[in-house]
């Protein structure tokens, strides 16, 4: 019942059923790249001799098949590909977290030997009555592990509480929303917890225990002036200082690079944005007019739905699904003289797209509904290819073209680039 499909779907896209792919081989197209390869590797064989494997495969395809020479295969784990995006920012997480947990025991570790300085008469009338050194420690110890024990569980009980609110803090973390505290999470707060009760409950202890008796016994009420044994250190109290304030300081930089690997900008704005996939029969819809006359139809009736601000509909998605391929500029060699053809994402929109997914004019126009089969093939290019191929000219007036040639006239179809975004 919590299955989830492994490439990390938007949450309620879960698939619940599975078909035949039903390919036919009469009408393959090696354009299509669209599928993901998913396979088990044997018992033994590693990521490596699969990737050596699969390079084979490929220089034989590209002996077979010129156009996939500037193609190559990836091999990579599913989990890696599903989590390597959102490790980076979980590892500065965790830094940070580990770096506030040191703060917390460095002073809490001040204060326990601050305590068993004033409790050294205690101490000494215990030893003085027959208890011996090993007796103090372990009382010391015990009594700092259960001070441990208590602020690990009001930690795990601050998660439990405040759970959904951290869930919703970072949305794009896969399978984030299956986050619970379970048992393993608990065990892992004692052991935690228990480790640190110890590592920072045995300096105090064993100071506790190395006392002067006599001297000790000598003193009419606690004091800060002690027998050697009891005496801590300046050094001591300033190395755990600048410990604790080196420990602030790269937790307060390991937060502000979590929050600017959170904040990234994205070229877009998500927020209040919905999206649908609509896949249509090709038995009803199989001429490209009726395609259209669909969309428009679908997009003029969720635009009259009382909250909506901007509709449009596209072939792809950003960080969802995205439409890749050759691309060609004007005056730029194709391929490249390192024999590497143009790859660029090149989705196809209808007008109002980009006030829809929030993406900002830099330069020309946007695209309307008078840009159609009949009029001058336009395009629009991000801001990332104007500088890239027209560093020093405007990018307004250029022609680029994708693999949409005109098979009937046997030409290349170049667009006009009217915008920059």
């Amino acid at each position: 019942p919590h299955f989830r499909f492994p490439l990390n779907p938007p949450e309620g896209l879960v698939p619940s059923a599975w078909l035949p792919v039903g390919l036919d081989p009469s009408q393959s197209d090696r354009g299509s790249h669209n599928y993901r390869v998913v396979g088990r590797l044997r018992p033994g064989v590693t990521l490596s001799q699969a990737q050596a494997d699969m390079e084979a495969i490929a220089r034989n395809l590209a002996q077979e098949y010129p156009a996939d020479q500037s193609l190559g295969i990836k091999v990579a784990g599913l989990e890696e590909n599903v989590t390597s995006e959102v490790r980076p920012a979980l590892l500065v997480l965790l830094g940070a977290v580990g770096l506030v947990l040191l703060i917390a025991c460095a002073n809490v570790g001040n204060l326990l030997l601050s305590r068993a300085v004033a409790r050294q008469r205690e101490v000494a009338l215990r030893l003085a009555i027959g208890a011996d050194r090993s007796r103090i420690v372990k009382q010391m110890l015990t009594e700092s592990v259960l001070l441990a024990l208590i602020g690990g569980g009001a930690g795990l009980l601050f998660a439990f509480q405040g759970l959904t609110f951290l869930i919703k803090l970072a949305p794009n973390v896969p399978r984030l929303h299956e986050s619970t505290v379970d048992g393993r999470v608990l065990i892992f707060c004692s052991l935690v917890s228990l480790a640190t009760g110890i590592l920072f409950g045995l300096v105090p202890a064993f100071q506790a225990s190395r006392i002067h008796l006599n001297e000790a016994l000598k003193q009419s009420g606690p004091s800060r002036r002690l027998g050697s044994g009891l005496q801590i250190p300046r050094v001591v109290v300033v190395t755990e200082m600048a410990l604790a304030l080196m420990l602030l300081i790269g937790a307060s930089l390991l937060i502000r690079s979590f929050v600017r690997l959170s904040n990234v900008e994205l070229g877009f704005n998500p927020q209040n944005v919905l999206t649908a996939m609509i896949m249509l029969p090709e038995s009803r819809y199989s001429a490209p007019s009726r395609q259209a006359a669909f969309f428009e139809e679908v997009i003029r009736r969720i635009e009259a739905l009382p909250g909506v601000e901007f509709v449009a509909a596209a072939d792809s998605v950003p960080l969802l699904t995205n439409d890749t391929g050759p691309v060609s500029v004007e005056g730029h060699p194709e391929p490249t003289p390192d024999g590497v053809s143009i790859q660029a994402e090149r989705p196809k929109i209808t007008p109002g797209y980009f006030r829809a997914m929030g993406i900002p004019l830099l330069r020309g126009r946007t695209f309307t509904r008078a840009d159609n089969e009949t009029s001058l093939p336009v395009a629009i290019v991000s801001e990332a290819a104007a500088r890239l191929y027209w560093p020093d000219e405007d990018a307004i007036g250029k022609r680029v073209t994708g693999d949409d040639s005109d098979e009937s006239e046997g030409r290349i179809v170049w667009r006009q680039v009217v915008g920059v975004v």
